[in-house]
């Protein structure tokens, strides 16, 4: 018999698939409710908080570099820069509409960067919710044409922000350094929140060793933002914003250099010549000018520079970035003959008086004969004699006396074979070879004695940077008291005025030499007369009213053209300061160097121009080749 059908039971089993459909449901939707309330509603709080408000970064203000009296060689500009938000509501997770915001953008600036602002976007995730920085330096025409369009360009805006500003171009170019953008790997290497995104940072001169004087700290701001991503002004229902943070500027920064004095060693070294020349307070080390050939201009890289540009500059044979008073490394030339004098003297290997072989033009030692410059000879000398006339055949009959350590001993003890310790990075440290070092090089015994010769003389291993040369001059002029170079005399608030440099700063060397009265006192007036004596071969370096010391050099250069050098000091009789000048590729030390010292000196001591050309056609017609 079949079971009956009850229509009573049927309506009561679907009531209960419904009752348990509805109660699942709600389990669903108390489930997902929980989720992202309670689970995950701290995460979605952010997320919409982030959505209304946004950071912006208040740019700081990069201190200024002052020269000793007060005059601006490096300061801030205003720029205009293209910032886009890809976070915004519009752009998040819309990889298309960033593309097609961003193509937009190139065709309205005429710019062909796309991929490098995919780039920079893509860099940018790892700082969610901050603007990058696709373009800088934006003229009238682009900002009018970006704001014309902004209806469609969601995420973009345009700010107002410093750029690095060096009114002088070239002028102590890489004295000063320049500034670039800061990389990611430097944003992540430092300490939080020292450098964002867009951020400069010094990469050379005092801009990079007084970075963090000069940069200052950024502020932030967190302001209300609509759908568009424009700014709104906050309501009294929303939760409060954090507190603002106003930037803080970085301090001004005075150097010991003087802009007149820097101009005047840059125009005598002339725009066709390669080289170098530095001129320091022999009292304190303080450098007054500091001028190295080629140059560049600094604003280019403030302004942004391609990669087909940097590698350009970076790659030339010419070596524009390259500071030659401190990184270029040449053979020191007769220049030399002062530290063989001096260890001469000091080891009582000969007096002021003390005369040795003739010169004929050469020196036969051994089998060999070693030349003077002058190929007539110099006939007999005395040590006094033999400054002024820079003869080699004189230095070359020390050489064999002294030897080579007790050469390099005061090499060492007048800082020649080591770091001047001058706050600029990048600098190198010069060379004066030993026995020791021979031996390694060569093998015991397998090296000529006659090195000795051409070293007494500053020729073979010997290399000098010009910073160097002008520190050893000066320790002659001043007595024996060598300095470290330096060249930023203080450090002051943005806002506070900035007070001339006037004399000595520093008045502790870091060592004496302990150099004996009759050393000094031959050195100097030796090298007076090697300007204005009746042998002087430094003779061109001469200034009206002024009595100046010097000393010539001419090195030997297998790649060309000797070099030319010439240092000393001024006035002979009590020196204020030194100077040191390389020319490359030139010649004669007494004919190519001497002239720019001379300029240099014409400027420090304010001596009319008209004057120096009428002394110069009355001059003599002596020698100064060497």
């Amino acid at each position: 018999m079949s079971q009956s059908y009850h229509p009573a039971s049927s309506k009561q089993f679907r009531a209960r698939v419904f009752t348990y459909v509805a109660l699942a449901l709600f389990a669903v939707i108390l489930g997902r409710l929980f989720l992202f309330q309670i689970w995950h509603g701290r995460a979605y709080s952010e997320q919409a908080r982030n959505n209304r408000v946004r950071l912006e970064i208040l740019p700081r203000i990069r201190g200024r570099i002052l020269d000793r009296n007060g005059q601006v060689m490096a300061e801030n500009v205003l720029s205009y820069c293209l910032l886009f938000d890809p976070f915004e509501k519009e752009l998040v997770s819309d990889t298309a509409k960033v593309t097609e915001v961003l193509t937009n953008i190139a065709s309205l600036m005429g710019n062909d960067g796309l991929s490098d602002w995919r780039l920079l976007i893509e860099k940018g995730k790892g700082q969610p919710f901050r603007a990058v920085q696709l373009a800088c330096n934006l003229d009238v025409r682009q900002i009018s044409l970006i704001e014309e369009h902004r209806s469609q360009l969601p995420g973009v805006r345009i700010e107002a922000r410093p750029r690095r500003f060096y009114p002088h171009g070239e002028l102590a170019c890489h004295l000063l350094g320049y500034v670039s953008e800061v990389t990611q790997n430097e944003i992540e290497r430092s300490p939080e929140d020292v450098y964002q995104p867009g951020d400069v940072v010094g990469r050379s001169g005092v801009e990079d060793s007084r970075e963090a004087a000069l940069r200052g700290r950024n502020g932030k701001e967190y302001v209300e933002v609509d759908a568009r991503g424009r700014r709104v002004e906050p309501t009294p229902d929303r939760p409060p914003l954090p507190t603002r943070e106003l930037p803080l500027a970085g301090r001004d920064v005075v150097l010991t250099v003087d802009l007149d004095l820097q101009r005047a060693a840059e125009g005598a070294l002339g725009e066709a010549r390669s080289g170098a020349v530095v001129l320091m307070d022999v009292r304190d080390g303080a450098v007054l000018a500091m001028a190295s050939r080629p140059s560049f201009d600094p604003n280019v890289f403030s302004l942004g520079l391609s990669p087909d540009e940097w590698v350009a500059l970076y790659t030339s044979p010419l070596h524009p970035l390259m500071n030659r008073a401190i990184q270029a490394l040449y053979p020191p030339g007769s220049t030399m003959k002062l530290l063989t004098a001096s260890a001469a003297l000091e080891e009582g290997v000969a007096g002021p008086a003390t005369t040795l072989e003739s010169c004929v033009g050469y020196y036969r030692f051994g089998t060999r004969s070693f030349k003077c410059w002058r190929p007539q000879g110099h006939g007999t000398l005395t040590l006094f004699d033999a400054i002024q006339a820079s003869c080699d055949v004189y230095f070359y009959q020390l050489g064999i006396r002294l030897g080579v350590d007790r050469m390099a001993e005061y090499a060492q003890r007048f800082g020649l074979r080591s770091r001047t310790g001058i706050e600029l990075p990048g600098e190198k440290s010069g060379f004066y070879p030993t026995t020791e070092w021979y031996d390694k090089t060569y093998g015991r015994a397998r090296w000529g004695k006659g090195v000795r010769l051409n070293l007494a003389i500053g020729q073979g291993e010997i290399l000098v940077t010009p910073i160097e040369l002008a520190t050893f001059v000066a320790a002659i002029a001043n007595g024996g008291s060598l300095y470290r170079p330096y060249v930023v005399a203080s450090q002051v608030e943005r806002w506070d005025a900035a007070r001339p440099v006037r004399g000595p700063g520093r008045a502790r060397p870091r060592a004496v030499l302990g150099l004996s009265a009759v050393t000094v006192n031959t050195l100097r007036q030796a090298m007076e007369a090697a300007v204005s004596g009746p042998m002087a071969t430094g003779r061109l370096a001469s200034v009206p009213g002024i009595r100046v010391a010097g000393k010539t050099g001419t090195a030997q250069n297998p790649h060309g053209q000797d070099h030319a050098l010439f240092v000393g000091f001024a006035p002979a009789d009590a020196p204020e300061v030194a100077f040191a000048v390389v020319v490359e590729n030139a010649g004669h030390g007494g004919s190519m160097a001497a002239p720019v010292a001379a300029a240099v000196l014409r400027s420090y001591f304010h001596v009319a121009p008209d004057t120096v050309r009428a002394t110069a056609q009355a001059g003599d017609t002596l020698d100064t080749a060497d």
